[in-house]
């Protein structure tokens, strides 16, 4: 496998990577994974302005853990974050299987 270099190579470029007169390009996973992503948060950030998470109680589950005092208070959404968890993975696993 041979690589491409000149100035484009010097310039930080992607380098193209040539093999039996194919011509691929070596981050292309890489940048699917990261369009989709942003797509998905772009989708995420209009429903979230849409109003339609008020559904889904987010950040006051049961187990959630809140404690107030008189100057300060803390907050660890630690079942939010785990059903927030569970969610990506399934998202992940199933933009793996489709890609």
């Amino acid at each position: 496998m041979k690589s491409l270099s000149g100035h484009a190579a010097k310039q930080g470029a992607v380098l193209l990577l040539v093999d039996s007169g194919r011509l691929s390009c070596y981050f292309l996973g890489m940048a699917k994974l990261l369009i989709g992503t942003g797509v998905l948060l772009i989708g995420l950030g209009f429903l979230w302005q849409m109003g339609l998470f008020k559904i889904v109680p987010l950040g006051r589950l049961p187990g959630d853990i809140r404690i107030e005092g008189k100057n300060s208070t803390f907050y660890f959404p630690i079942t939010t974050c785990l059903v927030l968890s569970l969610i990506g993975s399934g998202i992940f696993q199933i933009l793996k299987r489709l890609f």
